[in-house]
């Protein structure tokens, strides 16, 4: 099972023809479809800071092997849907469409296309890897004149760290973004962090129902700001 690779010239349609693969974590069903996603996520960061693997992770649910997978070449797509009663899905089940795009500046403009419009973005550093850390901010000034949320995620937590997470949950405050740290080795914080992505999503829609009185769009500028995972950080 794989992640559909859509290349520049591929002819993308609304429908994907994508493996079933239902998972759940205490009452929350994830489960890979063909259905038109409601709202689109987006990985970016700086070539072998670990986007892949977070993204497969989550994806498989599974431990992934150093070198299983290939570099990302443009970008990767997938479709998941949520479903909290765990009763499996519905009409009304929600669908995230989540883009892995390329590290490399040589596929920067592509990328643009990926992320322009997109609900969140997640922003990726290697914990262990200074200069990964120190592209972060390239990375979201790319998303400067943007709605979308960012979410800024270390990723390979479980190897030696160089970067001190205080400075980059500080780091995330600084610019309204949220902040976790995963590991595609052990499953660290990554489903917290899509169901995260998925329950902002949520509240936005409700926001905006609220504002317009049911006409669909979505209202994302509350950002951050009032996010509970900040208590579980130490600075």
């Amino acid at each position: 099972r794989s992640l559909i690779n859509m290349s520049k010239n591929s002819k993308i349609t609304e429908f994907f023809r994508i493996f079933s693969n239902d998972k759940k974590k205490d009452n929350m069903t994830f489960r890979r479809v063909n259905m038109t996603p409601n709202y689109k996520v987006v990985t970016l960061g700086d070539y072998g800071c670990g986007k892949t693997s977070l993204v497969q992770r989550f994806v498989r649910k599974r431990n992934i092997v150093e070198g299983e997978l290939s570099p990302t070449i443009d970008a990767n797509f997938s479709l998941f849907t949520f479903n909290e009663d765990g009763t499996g899905l519905d009409d009304t089940m929600t669908v995230m469409g989540l883009w892995d795009t390329a590290g490399s500046e040589r596929f920067l403009s592509l990328s643009k296309l990926y992320y322009r419009d997109a609900f969140a973005t997640l922003v990726c550093y290697d914990v262990s890897n200074f200069r990964s850390w120190a592209r972060v901010t390239f990375w979201v000034n790319e998303l400067k004149g943007t709605n979308s949320l960012i979410y800024i995620v270390g990723c390979k937590s479980d190897l030696p760290r160089k970067i001190c997470p205080d400075n980059a949950c500080s780091y995330a405050k600084s610019i309204g973004a949220f902040y976790f740290e995963t590991s595609s080795r052990t499953g660290s914080q990554i489903d917290e962090l899509f169901t995260r992505v998925y329950h902002d999503y949520l509240d936005s829609s409700k926001r905006n129902e609220k504002k317009s009185g049911g006409r669909n769009s979505l209202d994302i500028s509350s950002g951050a700001e009032g996010s509970s995972y900040y208590k579980r950080c130490s600075c």
